[in-house]
């Protein structure tokens, strides 16, 4: 992960998301929406089994009509893999702070608090307030072996948040599953003649930890041993 620089609100986004949002909030708290509403007032129950049953935020995903304007705003990067999801593979609205926080429900519409992310990742995230905010972290607290391509905190980090970094990896599933196999997909890549400029585009992480540790070609990156080159999926090989 690196740092993300928090992107403009759109112009359109109080009128799409923010003033709609805080009426269906009203009405799931059975007090008067606060802005004027076009067409039918929506209830704040919905029927289930013959029985009327309270809806919930979810019933009112407002967030999704300013995605178009999050893909854009962070370049189609993921906030928590860093790596440029296509618009044909699911990128979605993450709420930092979970929309079922009862006690922040207001942020499930802010732009404030949207985060751009695969919808992968954003299933392993879920609600649960153990993962650093690509906010607020430093560029540097992940870092990358570029021999096994996982990711590990910084050895200079306290053990505070050293702790945190560790908690934030294994809950992203940073080092397993599909966010290694694209890392490591992207390396073979660059192994094989692809442009450090590409990955600073599509791969940002991956690129901040070449640049870190001084590499800018091909031929300067450790030789990779025998036992890695042979574990390498052959669909993963460039």
């Amino acid at each position: 992960m690196i740092r993300i620089a928090t992107a403009t609100e759109p112009t359109s986004f109080d009128r799409k998301v923010r003033k709609p949002g805080q009426n269906a909030l009203a009405l799931l708290e059975g007090k008067e929406p606060p802005h004027r509403m076009l067409g039918r007032r929506p209830s704040a129950t919905r029927m289930l089994n013959g029985k009327p049953v309270p809806r919930s935020l979810d019933d009112f995903p407002y967030w999704r009509k300013c995605l178009e304007d999050l893909y854009a705003a962070y370049g189609g990067i993921c906030a928590y893999y860093c790596f440029f999801i296509e618009q044909a593979t699911g990128p979605t609205v993450d709420h930092f702070v979970a929309k079922s926080n009862p006690t922040d429900r207001q942020l499930a519409y802010e732009w404030k608090n949207f985060r751009l992310a695969s919808s992968y990742a954003n299933s392993c995230k879920n609600r649960h307030p153990d993962v650093l905010d690509p906010a607020t972290i430093e560029d540097g607290w992940f870092q990358l072996d570029l021999l096994t391509l996982r990711v590990s905190p910084a050895n200079s980090l306290t053990e505070g948040i050293s702790d945190q970094v560790k908690k934030t990896i294994s809950r992203l599933k940073l080092n397993e599953g599909p966010a290694l196999a694209c890392r490591k997909r992207a390396m073979d890549r660059f192994r094989a003649g692809l442009k450090l400029s590409f990955l600073d585009h599509d791969h940002p992480f991956l690129a901040k930890e070449l640049h870190r540790q001084g590499i800018s070609h091909q031929e300067q990156l450790p030789t990779l041993p025998l036992t890695i080159t042979e574990s390498r999926e052959p669909e993963l090989v460039a």
